[in-house]
């Protein structure tokens, strides 16, 4: 049906590069509805067009935007379960949507962080525990750990973005939630799940664990459930500990980004370049053989370019490249509650 209709499923989607795994996702979804299944399949397909999400590990945003979203909506990757599933932790008792309307974030900032950390997850995280495992590997677990969190965070700017993120997730990741695990949880928690609830699809509900009691009570229930090695419950942050944010996984989504962005910016300047006639191939080069910018010898990377000799659209693409090397030195690796910052590992939400 796809070859026939022409719809062209981009790699970029593929889960571990494995087309058909991912193609059962979207039928498994509609129930092995094939209508319904091309119907979410290609509409999937029309939204990364638009949203620009088959580009979007290599269009990263402002330093001082991520910052403010990870101090405000802590959240953050911290291993995996038995079943080689990246574990996602979000801490929601500290969210503050207000805060970040008056740091100046937008919603469709936050929104292009989400897709960020979704993508991140797809071709990386669940990439590699795929290779780990020999077998195609395409669920998450989700702790939301919901300490401190009140009636009063529940605002309109929440219940807006809450609802987006989950049409996103719902819409264009489906069949990716191995389990959401709901700790700290209090009395509050039951009208907090009124009001968010009619934007949860009823699957994902379905999936829904509510943990009680406080956080060493919480813990000894996810040992009990043997989800994931004891060694990772600390590192989870819901027992009051001292917990790292940004978390090592999103270190790593970071640092794809910026060389993703980086690689992006070469390959224009190179393009330009040559569009303008500033560069010079023999016949071996116009064959393929291009020497990559990366083989470059040190004299040749220490010898300093005269940007006056270059055309403007190659000058802006060069000041860039050197302004995502900037970047990358900026973002901020320090713990929201005072933990040492680790230095390796990504990024998620609710599926």
């Amino acid at each position: 049906m796809i070859e026939s209709k022409g719809l062209d499923v981009p790699p970029e989607m593929c889960t571990a590069d494995d087309r058909d795994a991912t193609l059962m996702r979207f039928l498994r979804a509609r129930k092995l509805n094939l209508e319904k299944a091309y119907e979410m399949l290609s509409n999937t397909v029309t939204w990364r067009k638009e949203q620009g999400v088959n580009d979007i590990l290599s269009n990263p945003l402002p330093v001082d935007v991520v910052n403010s979203i990870r101090a405000h909506m802590p959240a953050g990757y911290c291993g995996y379960s038995y079943r080689s599933q990246p574990i996602y932790v979000q801490h929601l008792g500290e969210l503050d949507t207000e805060a970040l309307e008056r740091l100046g974030v937008t919603d469709e900032q936050y929104l292009h962080y989400h897709m960020q950390e979704m993508e991140y997850a797809n071709r990386c995280l669940l990439a590699k525990a795929s290779e780990e495992q020999g077998k195609v590997v395409e669920t998450f677990l989700n702790i939301l750990d919901v300490e401190g969190i009140s009636l009063s965070k529940m605002t309109s700017t929440f219940l807006r973005i809450f609802k987006a993120q989950m049409k996103i997730d719902q819409d264009n990741y489906p069949e990716t939630n191995g389990g959401v695990f709901i700790v700290n949880a209090g009395w509050v928690m039951s009208t907090v799940m009124a009001a968010v609830g009619p934007f949860i699809d009823p699957k994902t509900r379905a999936k829904i664990n509510v943990i009680t009691g406080d956080g060493k009570k919480c813990a000894e229930k996810l040992r009990a459930m043997k989800l994931f090695d004891n060694a990772v419950i600390p590192r989870l942050g819901i027992m009051g500990e001292p917990r790292q944010i940004p978390t090592p996984s999103m270190i790593k989504m970071d640092e794809e980004i910026q060389a993703r962005a980086l690689g992006h910016k070469r390959d224009e300047a190179r393009r330009l370049s040559l569009d303008a006639g500033t560069g010079e191939e023999d016949e071996e080069e116009k064959a393929g053989d291009v020497e990559d910018v990366d083989d470059i010898d040190e004299e040749d990377e220490d010898e300093e370019v005269d940007l006056s000799e270059l055309s403007p659209e190659v000058s802006v693409a060069l000041a860039d490249t050197d302004a995502i090397l900037e970047d990358l030195k900026g973002v901020e690796k320090s713990p929201s509650r005072g933990g040492p910052a680790e230095t390796q590992g990504c990024a998620c939400a609710i599926m």
